[in-house]
């Protein structure tokens, strides 16, 4: 389907759009107790279009590495995956609980207010979603990118 060369950009695209999709629901279900369709979709596509764009103008994966590093961490482990998933979880966090605030109120007074009160969930969810997310990303883009 694609090249091997294309996985960097497959990749992050799978990550994305699945810890887009939790966060959305989740965020949705925590809120309002429930999961708005089809408005949803909406916030899944602004959500995914920009963190896609972000994690492929930042070198997050490298920053993930070198923080897992400082903890001397064999790579592959599972004590790697736990801390060079806080990088993008602080990143990614903070960046769709902006977005997410912003679509469901706009840009009044409170809004930081507000998503000040939103961020440990959004982190947190953001946290496991990184987890579950990343071997499902990595199994979904090996798989269409077999090209040579």
């Amino acid at each position: 389907m694609f090249s091997k060369k294309a996985f960097r950009f497959v990749m992050p695209l799978w990550l994305v759009l699945i810890i887009v999709v939790i966060m959305c629901c989740v965020m949705s279900l925590t809120k309002t107790g429930e999961i708005p369709f089809p408005g949803i979709l909406r916030n899944i596509a602004i959500g995914t279009a920009v963190a896609y764009t972000v994690s492929i103008l930042l070198p997050i994966n490298r920053w993930s590495d070198a923080f897992a590093g400082l903890f001397h961490v064999r790579q592959g482990s599972f004590a790697f995956a736990l801390l060079s998933n806080v990088i993008p979880t602080i990143i990614f966090g903070i960046l769709m609980t902006l977005l997410f605030t912003y679509l469901a109120i706009g840009f009044p007074p409170y809004f930081f207010a507000a998503c000040v009160g939103d961020l440990p969930l959004g982190l947190g969810v953001g946290y496991l979603a990184g987890m579950v997310a990343m071997p499902i990303a990595l199994k979904l883009a090996a798989l269409m990118c077999t090209k040579d």
